[in-house]
This record gives C-alpha cells, sequence and structure tokens, in this order.
C-alpha cells in the first residue's frame, strides 16, 4: 500500500510551529519564496518584516525573469510570451509589499524615499528663453522643416 505525501497548510502572514524535520524541509523548499525562521526570542513582527522582504525579493525576481524571457524573445525575433494570471497576481502583491514595507521603513529612508517618488521637476530651456527673446519660435524656424526627410537618403532631389 502507498500513502500520499503528508500535506502541511501554511497560512500566510501567520508563525507556525513545526517540527525540526519539517522545518528543515520547508525551508529548503519554499525559504526563497518569503518563509522565514523565527529564532529563539526574535519577535513574530520582525519575523514578518524579514518574511515580508524576503517575498518581495523573489517576487522582483520573478517577474524580472519574466520580462527578461520576453525582451530575449524580442530580440531573436519571436513572439512574446502574454501575461498570466499568475504574473499579474505577483505584481500586485509586489506593489502592496512595497508599499506596506515603505510605510515601515519611512523614518530610516527619510528624504530619500519623497526624492524617489516625486516627479522629476521641469528643466526651463536656456537656449529656447534665449530665441524666444530674438521673436524666434518653433511656429517661425520648425527644428525639422516640412519635407525634409528624416534620414540622410534622398536630400539630392531638395
Amino acid at each position: 500500500m502507498v500513502w500520499p505525501c503528508r500535506n502541511l497548510l501554511i497560512p500566510p502572514r501567520k508563525a507556525l510551529q513545526v517540527q525540526d524535520a519539517d522545518a528543515t524541509v520547508i525551508l529548503e523548499l519554499r525559504a526563497t519564496e518569503g518563509i522565514v525562521e523565527l529564532q529563539p526570542g526574535q519577535d513574530a513582527a520582525d519575523g514578518l518584516i524579514e518574511a515580508k522582504s524576503v517575498r518581495a525579493t523573489f517576487l522582483e525576481r520573478f517577474i524580472n525573469d519574466f520580462r527578461e524571457e520576453n525582451a530575449r524573445r524580442r530580440a531573436m525575433d519571436q513572439g512574446i510570451l502574454m501575461p498570466k494570471r499568475v504574473h499579474r497576481e505577483a505584481l500586485k502583491e509586489l506593489k502592496s509589499l512595497q508599499g506596506e514595507l515603505e510605510q515601515l521603513d519611512a523614518e530610516l529612508l527619510g528624504p530619500a524615499l519623497a526624492t524617489t517618488r516625486r516627479r522629476p521637476e521641469t528643466i526651463e530651456d536656456v537656449a529656447v528663453k534665449e530665441l524666444s527673446a530674438f521673436g524666434i519660435t518653433a511656429q517661425t524656424a520648425p527644428l525639422m522643416p516640412e519635407r525634409l526627410p528624416l534620414l540622410d537618403e534622398g536630400l539630392e532631389g531638395i
């Protein structure tokens, strides 16, 4: 008689106590996906933060692997892979985890976080300002004259 493998349901974001033999197998197989071991004396909240960080790293790698595969296929002139539900869910989870971790680390990140999320300021084009002072605008002197080809080919007829 053959018995099926034992299954263990691990609820997300909850601490679960298992035997040492089970913990070894679980950590070997699933540690990169966000399952961490709480050390004796470690706070469960600290373990949850560590698990979220590990999970976010796993999801980033998963999504980047998908993007790199599509870039490789594009470069080889093959059809791209369309994202599946697992990719969309991974991206949603990653964004959620990034938001949670940013809130936890806001004090640590300080002003650096604000600069990464802020839209870049528009830089004043000094050349356009100077040309405008002389009455030269894009309408009076366009950067690309009409009927001028974008390539250097065919300029002989103009």
